[in-house]
């Protein structure tokens, strides 16, 4: 199992794409808000999917299409993109081993953390960067 730590610097490790040329750039030492930024507007299409469907508007989930709302770079999990995608279409959760269930809980507590932090505005994302 891994540690809140060893999880923190797999988020940390997540490459940060350069925006364009023509695009102002964000100061260099918020390269982790920028990543956390994305993730945020993430969720929010996710979110919308939900809201979609408790409505009545739902579009059709499947793994692929929750993946691709992901933006850290490949680092999805094929089986949790697949649970999630299951519970925005059918209401309930697949079975997932321990070790999914645990990364799944790991990923909810740390975005948790990190809009409890931009809320506070602490300095909770000025973590060191992993060489």
């Amino acid at each position: 199992m891994h540690t809140l730590e060893e999880w923190q610097q797999w988020y940390q490790s997540v490459s940060v794409i350069e925006p364009p040329l023509r695009v102002p750039h964000r100061p260099s030492e918020e390269p982790l808000l920028e990543a956390w930024d994305n993730r945020l507007a993430a969720q929010n299409v996710y979110f919308d999917i939900c809201i979609a469907k408790h409505i009545g508007h739902a579009r059709v989930a499947d793994e692929k299409s929750v993946a691709s709302l992901r933006v850290d770079q490949g680092l999805a999990k094929p089986a949790i993109e697949k649970a999630v995608a299951a519970f925005i279409r059918d209401g309930s959760w697949p079975a997932l081993t321990h070790r999914e269930y645990l990364h799944l809980i790991v990923r909810i507590q740390l975005a948790r953390k990190v809009v409890a932090a931009i809320r506070d505005g602490s300095s909770l994302l000025r973590w060191p960067a992993i060489s």
